[in-house]
Order: C-alpha cells, then sequence, then structure tokens
C-alpha cells in the first residue's frame, strides 16, 4: 500500500515496454483459455512426455456441455447479441439442467458472516515475531519473494486490461496510481477481514469487452456481488456437481476433481479476444517479438502471470544489451530484470 502512495507501483507500470505490454495481455488470454479448457474439462493431463491430452468425449458429459455453450456464446459474439457470455453461461446450465447433471434449488440463502475469520491472522503474527529472532532471512526471503508476486500479478493484470480497453495512452495508463492504491487496500482490507485475496483479476477482462470504461461496471459488478452473497445455492446450481476421476496409468481411481463446464466457454471465448494485442508488436525486431512471444507462452505453462512477466523482463534487457540497443529499455526493466534473478536464485534455495 505505501508504494502504490508513493507511485512506485505506477512507475513500474509504465516502464514496462510497449512490446511487453502486448505480451502480457496475449499471455494473460491464453491463461484463461487454459483454465476455460481445464474447468470444461476438454484436456487432461497427457501421457509421459506430454502436457496435456484430449479427453474421451463419449463419456465427458462436463466436456459436452462445455461445447453446448461454447458453441451458442460464439454464434451470439458474431451477431454482436449484447449478454452474450451470460447468455452463454445460462445455457450451459440448461443443458446440465435437463440432463440431471445439477439440479434446481430455492436460490435464497443467509451468509454464513466473517465472525470466524476476521482478525484471526493474530496468533500468526505472535508467532512470527517470535521466529523472526532465529529466522529472520527465511522470513524476509518470504516476505521479498510474495512482494514481488503481488506487484507483478496485479501490474500483469492491470497492463492487460486496460491494453484490452484501449486505455493506455502513449505507454502510459492514467489514473493508475489510483487504482493500485485501490487494489492495495483492498488487500490489507481482505488479509484482516480473512477472506480470499481482494485485487484485481483477470475476469475484469469480461466487463472490458462488454463495453466497460469509465469503472462503473466495476461499480456495478460489486454491488451485484454484494447481492450475490445471498444467493449462494444459485451459484451452486450454476456450477453444477461435475467431478471428474483421476486415473493411474493402470485404470486406477486416485482422486476426483471438480470441473466448471458452465463457465468454461466464457473464459475460451475472452482469451481467445485478449490474442489480438499481439499484433500491435514489431515483428520485425527480434529484441522487441521474442521478449513478448516469451512473456505470453510462459503465463499460461508457469500458470503464473509474475513468472511470464520475469521471462520479458529478463529476456527484454539482455536482448537490448547485447544487441548494442541498450538504450531502448528503460532502466527500471534493468533494475527489475537484476531482481527477478536474484528472486528465484533465493526462492531456488529456499
Amino acid at each position: 500500500m505505501l508504494l502504490s502512495m508513493v507511485s512506485f507501483r505506477s512507475r513500474v507500470l509504465d516502464s514496462v515496454p510497449d512490446a511487453l505490454k502486448s505480451g502480457i495481455a496475449g499471455g494473460i488470454g491464453l491463461f484463461i483459455a487454459v483454465i476455460g479448457f481445464s474447468f470444461g474439462n476438454l484436456v487432461v493431463k497427457g501421457p509421459p512426455g506430454g502436457l496435456v491430452d484430449l479427453p474421451d468425449l463419449r463419456h465427458n458429459p462436463a466436456g459436452w456441455i462445455a461445447l453446448a455453450g461454447l458453441g451458442v456464446t460464439m454464434v451470439l459474439v458474431a451477431f454482436r447479441v449484447h449478454g452474450a457470455i451470460l447468455l452463454g453461461i445460462l445455457t450451459g446450465t440448461g443443458v446440465a439442467l435437463a440432463c440431471g447433471l445439477t439440479a434446481w434449488r430455492f436460490p435464497l440463502a443467509l451468509p454464513s458472516g466473517l465472525a470466524k475469520t476476521a482478525g484471526a491472522f493474530a496468533p500468526g503474527m505472535v508467532d512470527l515475531w517470535s521466529a523472526l529472532g532465529d529466522h529472520w532471512i527465511e522470513i524476509l526471503t518470504m516476505l521479498f519473494v510474495l512482494l514481488f508476486m503481488d506487484l507483478f500479478d496485479t501490474v500483469g493484470t492491470l497492463v492487460g486490461v486496460s491494453q484490452r480497453a484501449g486505455l493506455i495512452r502513449d505507454g502510459h495508463l492514467p489514473g493508475a496510481e489510483r487504482a493500485l492504491a485501490a487494489d492495495a487496500a483492498g488487500t490489507v482490507i481482505g488479509g484482516c477481514l480473512g477472506t480470499s485475496t481482494v485485487t484485481s483479476y483477470i475476469e475484469s477482462i469480461i466487463g472490458v469487452q462488454a463495453g466497460a470504461r469509465t469503472g462503473l461496471a466495476a461499480i456495478a459488478a460489486g454491488v451485484c456481488m454484494l447481492g450475490a452473497v445471498f444467493f449462494r445455492p444459485l451459484v451452486e446450481m450454476v456450477m453444477g456437481n461435475f467431478t471428474v476421476p483421476v486415473t493411474a496409468p493402470d485404470g486406477a481411481v486416485l482422486a476426483t476433481v471438480r470441473k466448471f463446464p458452465t463457465i468454461a466457454p466464457a473464459l475460451i471465448i475472452v482469451g481467445a479476444m485478449m490474442l489480438r494485442t499481439m499484433r500491435d508488436v514489431n515483428w520485425d525486431d527480434v529484441t522487441e517479438y521474442l521478449p513478448a512471444f516469451l512473456t505470453m507462452i510462459t503465463i499460461p505453462l508457469a500458470y503464473s502471470i509474475s513468472d511470464g512477466i520475469a521471462m520479458g523482463f529478463v529476456s527484454y534487457a539482455l536482448g537490448k544489451l547485447l544487441t548494442g540497443k541498450a538504450r531502448q529499455c528503460p532502466l527500471l526493466v534493468y533494475v527489475f530484470a537484476i531482481l527477478f534473478v536474484i528472486r528465484y536464485a533465493i526462492a531456488g534455495q529456499a
């Protein structure tokens, strides 16, 4: 939060080269699509030597529901129907209801509240303080790693969403300080209340795709989410009861995992839309397009936005430095490229 208040995080955001901005946005698009394919059970863990494999659709109801929703959503988007993504989710829910894969239930229920989680960090803080004397190097190392992850996950999300919305002007995002300060405040307040992290998420791109630009959509979404805490049964109905077995090579069932095929089409469609930012990359300069590509491909493969940004910063700095174009790379990129190398060296030792 302090880094946001002194505009440090906005300077980091502004220092990201245009090529990496496009790579981050494209990488987040691939990331969202990969999550969508996983949620829809359209890909499964691959055989030895392979990353993923296509499942057998003959006994894959989750996959059929995801494909049905994807087809409907594609047609509605093609005809520019407002609410196409939401209608695609409802289509998948309707198919699941018709097939008995989810059940209708009364949609209203009172939330359980925050009594059990608010302020529950206090005992842990006491333990942390007592351990600081003997393990301060390990603790500071972990804080450094967490700071980097939080900083660059948020910067990456903001870059991706803003790039898709066309809000970046001459490499800068107007009002970035306020956006980053709001994100930091949400993270701190959410931590104190014991919720999952309150921060900016890549799903915001769905609002941008629907035309959101001024921030009013975020307020409307916040009000809707506040009301959604009273509709947990409805959310569970839309999510459905889709469990898929995880099997060993000999066919033995090791575990079961939940899938969410009703929302998979939304993630796949939006992920595809975000790839258009890659057309803005200078494909005649290898020191521009290669770091952008490495950023884009690393994000889904590593399942981490910050890891993709790290790959982009390091490759961009090295590329410019080794080809005699050192002045084309912002100073902060060099600084953070070095810090990223240190961060991964420290994490490896930890």
